[in-house]
């Protein structure tokens, strides 16, 4: 047998083997029931939850598809912590909150710092009107994010594994990734330091955090 017949051979098994694994996807593969991506209730320990609000998509350059405000109490210090699904985005998570609040980034203010936890990744802290915010992006693999470069590298980490290429194939999932969960927390800086405020910020952010990664896996188990 030449090489050339071999060749024709072995694409001709890959590719048969390819159709019946798609056949197979469909016709085995109960119906997703399709739920919220931001349910109105999110356990968060010590923490009463006042009430959460839907907010409006909002088209444009990345897209906001949907997201949900929620609000916290505890001992009477209010939290709050807005929730975006962002997709195409670059995941430049300082460009987002200036495109998306209030707040605006200028050279010197509010002094951004940028820090990184073990099993949770990157974050961005800071003082901003006398409140205390945390902001990242939440991934669907791999580690939270604040700059685009971080975003990048993370993609890249989780872009060519061989689970990802197949989804891939089976149009399950896009290769390229660009979406994310922006993540904005909050709480008013009151006979308190920054410091000690960023303290509490980060608790409540490894916790949220660890809910939401673990939930945020797979676009097509929701409905956005």
């Amino acid at each position: 047998m030449s090489f050339l017949k071999q060749l024709r051979m072995s694409l001709l098994v890959i590719t048969n083997a390819f159709v019946i694994l798609v056949l197979g996807k469909i016709v085995l593969s109960p119906p997703i029931h399709k739920e919220s991506l931001f349910p109105p209730v999110v356990p968060l320990p010590k923490w009463q939850l006042i009430d959460s609000i839907e907010s409006k998509a909002i088209s444009g350059k990345p897209w906001i598809l949907s997201g949900r405000d929620y609000r916290y109490i505890q001992n009477q210090l209010p939290l709050t912590i807005y929730m975006r699904y962002v997709e195409p985005t670059d995941g430049d998570v300082k460009q987002l909150i200036n495109n998306h609040t209030s707040i605006k980034f200028s050279d010197a203010q509010p002094k951004l710092s940028i820090r990184q936890q073990s099993g949770v990744g990157f974050y961005g802290v800071y003082v901003y009107q006398q409140r205390v915010y945390l902001d990242a992006c939440i991934n669907v693999r791999g580690s939270s994010t604040f700059t685009a470069e971080q975003f990048s590298n993370n993609k890249k980490l989780y872009q060519w594994q061989f689970n990802r290429l197949l989804a891939y194939l089976l149009a399950d999932t896009p290769l390229n990734e660009r979406r994310c969960l922006l993540s904005h927390l909050s709480i008013p800086l009151k006979g308190t330091s920054p410091e000690a405020a960023y303290n509490n910020l980060e608790t409540i952010w490894f916790s949220w955090y660890r809910w939401w990664s673990f939930r945020f896996y797979k676009r097509e188990n929701f409905r956005i």
